[in-house]
């Protein structure tokens, strides 16, 4: 069989590959058309073991035919298995257009997520799992790379049950014992082979927090199934000492990841219900039910023997040489993103972005050259509200190699320095406008006008609500050749950009991207250009701070 490739079709011509969103030991995930739908799937293809054992294929398709049943907000949608004569095996699924958790918090300044993000998330993931064990269908690979966020940032579970038909089936036809699951998030019983029990889906919920909340799993490096069976895992608190990283975290939250993780699963909470219940109540001793009086008892004595405990604040470290790079103030409240200097505090193609006399320059290698993919210079921090300033430089736009650049925020990286999101357009006369980054059918506002981002099923739209500048004064505000100044402020639902001084665009954000969820800052370069960045400064604004 060929390799797959951009542009290929498959599944007897019905399905048109765009690219691949991600891969391991288990297949390769590629983004797809579906061109009988005219809808983009995502299409999971299996190992080529796989093909040419039908024992494996027929298991597979009873497992996906189980998982297919499963119909919840909360669980990525299962289409179809397709095996077509001379092509590779896969299976089509719904296409969610935004990160795993994995990837998430990996972005993130500190690696880890916060109990306040993560809160609601772990609301929704107990609902997926409570309504798929009622229906008798157990995970049995839980774990962060399989919690992913929609475009509304909405928690979807992904890979129900097929992680262990393509692992048995390929430990069976390599002769290799292969464990179905994860290690790092398998509980002692799973990993030993045992029946598949509820309490194994909730020991890898406990895993998969411990990691979000800490930036490891409970037992990571070493013989992880030997200490998963006969040790202890560290105290959240210490794991985070211990890694020089701080996270507020609820002490009954720890309480509650650290029960999860218990040896004996009747030491564990017995369902998904029960975690929903002390997340919701955050008191354990009064949610209690006769069923799972043994793991909240000893979850209220660890509480108690945590009172009294020195504040890790007292231990925290001080700023990463990043941040002490970019925190000189500059405005009162901001902080300074750009030292001038360097591209500290910025991860990007190095042959692509410079720094020349005190200024980020962009360039590409070939001039003239329009880039198929855009290509960012990312900011190593994420926020949620904030005021950005800038100062930039664009190239004649009367020329035949405009400027193609842009300011993203509110966004996400997909893959390598590919970003996706909210940005404000550097282009032409486009400068200082709206568009939605997702693919080659972007909405865009016009120029000095007030939208509305309205979500939708599949991806945010912009609905135009009429000027609040007039267009025709585009090439007075804008100096080509020279320096202007850009503000970008996003707080809730309100969105405004600036460019010297002169309100480009107005936004009422509907979506849940209305500072819900952390974001990332990246400037963007699509074509060979002679754009130029300095002065860039943030200012992070909360609740409490009112208008900007």
């Amino acid at each position: 069989m060929n390799a797959l490739i951009p542009g290929q079709t498959v599944g007897a011509g019905r399905f048109l590959l765009k690219r691949i969103l991600g891969q391991g030991g288990m297949g390769v995930v590629w983004l797809a058309e579906d061109k009988l739908l005219g809808e983009l799937v995502a299409l999971k293809f299996l190992p080529p073991q796989l093909s040419c054992d039908p024992a494996g294929l027929e298991s597979l398709r009873t497992e996906t035919l189980r998982s297919r049943k499963l119909s919840h907000p909360n669980i990525l949608r299962i289409h179809d298995l397709v095996d077509v004569p001379d092509e590779m095996v896969f299976i089509s699924m719904e296409y969610v257009d935004g990160p795993n958790l994995h990837a998430f918090r990996a972005s993130q300044r500190e690696k880890v997520l916060s109990w306040s993000f993560l809160e609601s998330l772990v609301t929704q993931l107990c609902a997926a799992l409570e309504y798929a064990h009622e229906e008798k269908v157990i995970h049995r690979d839980l774990k962060p790379a399989n919690l992913m966020l929609d475009n509304n940032g909405r928690l979807k579970l992904a890979d129900f049950g097929l992680a262990r038909v393509i692992t048995d089936t390929v430990s069976r036809i390599s002769g290799v014992g292969l464990t179905s699951g994860t290690l790092m998030y398998m509980s002692p019983q799973q990993a030993d082979g045992k029946t598949p029990r509820v309490t194994d889906d909730i020991y890898s919920v406990g895993a998969t927090l411990y990691e979000l909340l800490t930036s490891t799993p409970p037992f990571y490096s070493g013989d992880v199934g030997y200490q998963a069976r006969n040790h202890q895992p560290q105290r959240i608190n210490d794991r985070l000492a211990e890694l020089g990283l701080s996270n507020d975290i609820p002490e009954l939250v720890s309480v509650l990841v650290m029960s999860c993780l218990a040896k004996d699963p009747e030491h564990r909470p017995q369902n998904a219900s029960e975690i929903l219940g002390v997340v919701e109540s955050r008191s354990p001793v009064a949610t209690a039910k006769p069923r799972r009086s043994l793991w909240l008892a000893k979850a209220a004595a660890l509480a108690a023997l945590a009172i009294g405990v020195t504040v890790w604040a007292t231990l925290r470290p001080s700023a990463s040489p990043e941040r002490q790079a970019s925190a000189s103030p500059t405005e009162a409240g901001f902080e300074s993103l750009f030292n001038g200097k360097d591209l500290t505090g910025w991860d990007c193609e190095p042959n692509l972005w410079s720094v020349q006399d005190g200024a980020i320059t962009a360039f590409t290698a070939e001039e003239g050259v329009t880039r198929r993919e855009n290509t960012c210079l990312i900011w190593k921090g994420t926020v949620s509200d904030f005021v950005l300033r800038l100062s930039f430089r664009l190239r004649d736009v009367i020329t035949e190699k405009p400027a193609n650049s842009g300011v993203l925020y509110r966004s996400r990286r997909v893959q390598n320095w590919q970003v996706r999101g909210y940005q404000c357009d550097l282009h032409g006369p486009h400068t200082g406008s709206l568009i939605l980054l997702e693919d080659d059918n972007d909405p865009r506002s016009m120029w000095g006008h007030s939208v509305v981002i309205k979500p939708t099923s599949r991806r945010p739209i912009l609905e135009s609500k009429g000027a609040v500048t007039n267009p025709d004064r585009f090439k007075d505000i804008i100096k080509i050749g020279d320096w202007n100044e850009l503000e970008i402020s996003a707080q809730g639902s309100r969105i405004v950009h600036k460019i010297n001084g002169v309100v480009t665009l107005e936004a009422k954000d509907e979506t849940v991207l209305a500072g819900a969820v952390p974001g990332l800052l990246a400037i963007e370069l699509k074509r060979a250009t002679n754009l130029q960045f300095k002065n860039i400064r943030l200012k992070r604004l909360t609740e409490a701070q009112g208008s900007m």
